[in-house]
């Protein structure tokens, strides 16, 4: 148990880690980043749909959650033997309050070590960083700062928290049909104690948090595009890390990504049926495929291919989640098939390999899919540092031509 804990705490700092890295990638350097971790979120909500998974799409599936800020695959119970999904439960739903409490300790600290000089107001290289969203920026204001990084968290890992939130209100019956335990929750029985805390908590964080969230962030952003504001120093600094990479015509494209990942989110927890869930998977990523080529919010041609490149990744994996699902009849002759006709055993063998054959097709289309946006984000960041090292040898050549002049004052006649 003693080294199962230190493992497992530190996967947890190196999971944090990660999405602090994430964060940074996705809001602040490269906008293919966000893109291809909006991508893979829909990748993790496909395959938490119970589809009969292969078990390499189940491998497949872990991954992805970790990318997807999910917290209930971490082994919890070697650093604390009495954890139970309710703790998993509330430890995800005050995960984005949590990372923003420790971004404002690291806030103070940078504040400490690089000092006020660095992070002056006046700074003439302000407007340049926030508009190349340097990673290095940081905020004068220490609300600004929280402000930006509990929006981009929140950004991140809404569907999760979406899934985790209305996991309680949906029971599954065991099979004497009589005692019920909630579905995503297998250890939380339904009519519990446990269980009433969870509907409370979810009620009360649906209705604070995930409601309001996404409303109040599309208009705010969708007013400031009204009035023509989205320029202006203040509005760039708070939200710039949301619109810069849209064009100017949607910069409130984030709210659709948003929508769209909760709907799936919402397909995954309210819908019983799981070919049904894919069916209905296809068609929001067939409508999110139409609104990206109408709209074409991307300024880049990069991640306008990258976004294509997701959706069709998204709808191949339900479709071949519906290739995974068997009827109940075939699962019933698959589970007695040796002790039943041998032509039957055979036709089950044949059926594992034509799924086998399929899930490698899957891994390999995501893997390609994985390596694309690896590509891009290099390309982008390589031009980063290209836009970077040019801004600052032009701050060089001013400042020594700043010198020039000190050093060797001329009058108006003699410069002529």
């Amino acid at each position: 148990r003693a080294a199962g804990a230190v493992l497992v705490l530190g996967v947890v700092v190196g999971q944090v880690a990660l999405w602090f890295q994430l964060r940074a990638l996705c809001f602040s350097d490269v906008d293919t980043g966000w893109l291809a971790l909006s991508a893979v979120q829909g990748l993790y909500l496909v395959s938490r749909m119970p589809l009969r998974w292969h078990r390499a799409v189940e491998v497949l599936g872990a991954v992805l959650a970790i990318l997807s800020c999910d917290v209930s695959w971490l082994g919890w119970q070697c650093l604390f033997p009495a954890w139970r999904s309710l703790h998993n439960f509330l430890l995800q739903l005050l995960l984005p309050f949590l990372l923003t409490g420790l971004a404002a300790l690291i806030y103070l600290a940078r504040w400490q070590i690089e000092g006020r000089s660095s992070v002056a107001a006046g700074d003439k290289n302000v407007r340049a960083k926030i508009i190349l969203r340097n990673t290095n920026y940081l905020p004068d204001s220490l609300l600004t700062y929280l402000h930006t990084r509990l929006i981009s968290f929140l950004l991140m890992m809404y569907h999760t928290l979406v899934l985790t939130s209305l996991s309680p209100f949906w029971c599954r019956a065991e099979p004497d049909g009589v005692t019920l335990y909630v579905e995503r929750m297998p250890d939380v029985t339904c009519g519990s104690a446990e269980h009433s805390a969870m509907r409370v908590c979810a009620t009360i964080y649906v209705m604070v948090v995930l409601i309001p969230f996404p409303l109040l962030f599309a208009n705010q952003l969708w007013s400031s595009h009204k009035v023509d504001v989205l320029n202006m120093y203040d509005v760039m600094e708070r939200y710039g890390f949301s619109y810069l990479k849209f064009n100017n015509n949607v910069p409130f494209w984030d709210f659709v990504l948003l929508s769209r990942k909760a709907l799936l989110a919402l397909v995954v927890v309210a819908v019983s049926v799981p070919m049904l869930q894919a069916v209905l998977a296809v068609l929001l990523f067939n409508t999110a495929m139409c609104l990206h080529l109408v709209y074409r919010p991307m300024v880049r041609p990069a991640a306008a291919a990258l976004e294509s490149a997701g959706l069709f990744c998204g709808m191949f994996m339900a479709v071949c989640g519906m290739i995974f699902f068997p009827s109940i009849d075939t699962a019933v002759e698959c589970v007695g098939s040796f002790l039943l006709v041998s032509s039957v055993g055979e036709q089950c063998s044949a059926n594992e390999v034509q799924k086998t054959r399929v899930a490698g097709l899957l891994l390999a289309l995501v893997a390609l899919l994985l390596l694309l946006a690896l590509y891009l984000c290099g390309a982008e960041l390589r031009g980063r540092r290209l836009v970077h090292s040019g801004a600052r040898r032009v701050k060089e050549l001013q400042r020594n031509q700043q010198q020039r002049h000190v050093t060797h004052p001329r009058t108006k006649q003699e410069a002529a």
